[in-house]
């Protein structure tokens, strides 16, 4: 899973009287062509003047902030450096009617006033009923220092615990995403339900040590591990009564983590992918595709492209392909459905190719879950939710069942939610444009499911 941070900071400049009218939230739609995207500019008084940042759900991009902006004579003008971006635009009553232009493109934008705060009634607000503590777990073997949050039932204890393991891309302890911070959330409810809940940042991450770019999920397995024995001694944990539960990539480590050390007591995998990598990566394109509305014969033709990029690129390294680029070309997109591919899907595909892929990729496409699974002999849930066309519900909670029946394993519990998606929300599609724009951080079902069946396991 990857998020876009934007850091808010104040724009001064002069007129404070005029600007007045401006303050306050204007959303509207940009449209290019047949995408649009919703924009939000968050302009806010300061001591001398005003801050202004923007949101972009649609791209999970929230709290860009701008440069510069001016705002005299009912006339505002902002602009983003980084995206190479200006927006103007005039008051005009509640309206703010203008031209946004990135790179050489001007196009219409008109924004009204409203109010488009996020909403994430989930979001744990203090006081707290339960113990909070700021720790430090040491991952020897790779001079990595997590930063974490472990959170403790009120009581004497000892308790049942669980070490959290966030998804791919650079992750804090709360694995914020889109507005929402699913770690948090999940935390919050199992420590009050008398579940001890150790969540940390990625290495690299947040205030971790360590080179998250340079790290594979071999790394990021000895990292949970590493978290897991700092939870496993400590006094007011349960002995043998601490297990696993991750998330996306964090659902296919736990496997790896189990495999690797009997001692976990038990795994929560949510939406953990049983397939080989590159297969995944085929079936990701194809469900995102499909939810987009593109035909049948466009998505088959897409995919079996992909599928021979990731054929090449398993035998020929990165600079043949790029310098052999041109006649490449030819070979994946010949007569027939594949050259009829609209020009961006083919610009895509070859932009794939010639790539530069890093240590994570290179690994992950060749890395196949079933062995771990197989070996992983503690109690297993596994959940999906129905719409998720990140991780196929139906293909991989069908082979974690499999495969860990066939290795013996019959303490295996899975389950599929109706309709919802990567993240647990309930959805209209499950692409994940939607993700932001959903108020619920995690359904309240899969919450007390994953409490319900910790506390059976660990009795």
């Amino acid at each position: 899973m990857k998020k876009i941070y934007g850091a808010v900071f104040a724009l001064f400049f002069a007129g404070s009287a005029a600007a007045q009218g401006i303050t306050g939230d204007w959303g509207g739609t940009l449209k290019a062509g047949p995408q649009s995207l919703k924009i939000v500019l968050h302009i806010a008084a300061a001591d001398t003047g005003y801050a202004v940042t923007m949101d972009s759900p649609d791209q999970g991009a929230f709290g860009l902030p701008a440069s510069s902006a001016v705002y005299r004579s009912e006339e505002l003008t902002v602009e983003w450096d980084e995206l190479k971006a200006v927006f103007t635009g005039r008051v005009e009553g509640d309206s703010l009617k203008g031209i946004f232009m990135q790179g050489m493109f001007p196009l219409a934008l008109n924004l009204g006033r409203g109010d488009f705060a996020l909403r994430r009634p989930q979001e744990p607000k203090p006081p707290f009923p339960y113990r909070s503590e700021e720790v430090r777990v040491e991952n020897r073997k790779d001079s990595v220092t997590l930063a974490g949050t472990l959170t403790v039932p009120e009581g004497r204890g000892p308790f049942p615990a669980v070490v959290l393991v966030t998804g791919s891309g650079s992750q804090n302890r709360d694995e914020e995403i889109w507005g929402h911070k699913p770690f948090a959330v999940i935390a919050d409810y199992l420590t009050r339900r008398g579940i001890a809940v150790l969540r940390y940042d990625d290495r690299g991450a947040g205030a971790s040590t360590g080179d998250f770019a340079a790290a594979t999920t071999e790394d990021f397995t000895r990292d949970a591990l590493s978290a897991f024995g700092y939870l496993s001694v400590r006094p007011e944990i349960a002995r043998g009564k601490v297990g696993i539960l991750g998330h996306s990539e964090g659902g296919t480590i736990v496997f790896m983590a189990a495999a690797r050390n009997p001692e976990v007591a038990f795994v929560v995998s949510l939406a953990g992918c049983a397939q080989r990598g590159d297969s995944l990566l085929l079936m990701q394109n194809r469900a995102i595709l499909t939810v987009r509305g593109m035909p049948d014969s466009s998505v088959d033709a897409y995919v079996g492209v992909l599928r021979d990029i990731f054929r090449l690129q398993e035998r020929y390294p990165p600079e043949f392909l790029r310098s052999h680029r041109d006649s490449l070309a030819g070979v994946l997109f010949p007569e027939g459905p594949r050259a009829s591919l609209p020009a961006p899907m083919r610009r895509n595909a070859l932009a794939v190719l010639t790539m530069r892929q890093g240590a994570w990729m290179r690994f992950f496409k060749r890395h196949d879950p079933e062995p771990y699974i197989r070996a992983a002999r503690c109690p297993v849930l596994a959940i999906n939710g129905t719409k998720d066309v990140q991780v196929d519900a139906a293909i991989n909670l069908g082979l974690i069942r499999k495969y860990a029946s066939e290795g013996g394993n019959q303490r295996v519990t899975v389950k599929a939610y109706e309709g919802l998606n990567h993240l647990f929300q309930h959805a209209e599609t499950g692409a994940a444009g939607e993700y932001a724009l959903i108020e619920e951080t995690v359904s309240p079902e899969v919450l007390e499911d994953i409490a319900v069946w910790i506390l059976g396991t660990v009795r």
